[in-house]
């Protein structure tokens, strides 16, 4: 195929739209309220969104006759959507905090719920959100998934918020004991909400930070293994007795060490 080019024509022209083509012009595209309930209702009923669009340009005698697109129905449905949730608790139709339980979960906590295990030490790539997970161990030794979240914050009101809707979903059966980190504002929601579960510490992850809170330590190896047997008051103590983080430990000591949590299973 050949194609010759005679003629070249730089200037617009013509670009005023008729009324009928008026529709194509982002300025004059609009989705009625009562349009959109109607539109939400028939979603909600299990028609497709491009069957509905089909449906309300037969009824207006062709596609000359409607306001909108197929892509602003979609879009006003999805922005009025979002009005429907609390202002703070929806942007942009991302939520703020979200809890996920499904069937299985809340049938095996029902035999591994004794003792369970909070960690919200995972982020995600794409959108940042510190993900936390509800984690037991079954018959054989497994992990297993009872229930995650995502979060905005890692304050107190939000992991209240979080431990109290697992809770909810888990018929508001608490477990025998809840592990997790050294985290002041865990400890705080798990004290009020989950208040008949014994709070352990992480002992693996107190002692993964101790290269890094006691750095004048030589003999690593030793202090683990003294840390795990009598805690942090040991013959280090004179060395040691102005760090912080130790100090601390000490402080929690009844919620880590196990000399003082032996009294449960």
């Amino acid at each position: 195929w050949v194609v010759q080019i005679h003629k070249v024509e730089l200037a617009h022209k013509n670009h005023a739209p008729s009324p009928s083509k008026s529709r194509n012009v982002p300025t004059f595209r609009d989705v009625l309220k009562f349009v959109i309930r109607i539109v939400k209702d028939l979603i909600d009923a299990g028609v497709r969104q491009s069957q509905i669009y089909y449906a309300l340009t037969s009824q207006l005698n062709g596609f000359e006759n409607i306001t909108f697109l197929l892509k602003d129905m979609h879009n006003a449905v999805q922005k009025d959507r979002c009005k429907e949730f609390d202002e703070h608790e929806c942007h942009e139709n991302k939520l703020k905090d979200v809890v996920w339980v499904d069937a299985r979960s809340r049938a095996v906590y029902l035999d591994f719920g004794d003792v369970i295990c909070f960690d919200a030490t995972y982020i995600t790539n794409r959108y940042e959100l510190p993900f936390a997970n509800f984690v037991g161990v079954n018959q054989h030794g497994k992990s297993i998934l009872l229930g995650c979240s995502l979060i905005r914050s890692e304050d107190s009101n939000t992991y209240k918020w979080v431990m109290r809707e697992w809770s909810q979903c888990m018929g508001d059966v608490q477990p025998g004991g809840i592990i997790t980190d050294q985290s002041t504002p865990m400890a705080n929601a798990i004290q009020e909400v989950l208040s008949n579960s014994r709070h352990r510490l992480c002992v693996w992850r107190i002692l993964s930070k101790v290269p890094r809170n006691v750095l004048a330590m030589k003999n690593v190896g030793e202090f683990h293994k003294n840390m795990k047997e009598v805690g942090v008051r040991i013959p280090y103590t004179r060395r040691l007795e102005g760090n912080e983080w130790l100090n601390g430990l000490w402080e929690d000591r009844r919620h880590w060490i196990p000399a003082y949590v032996n009294d449960i299973f």
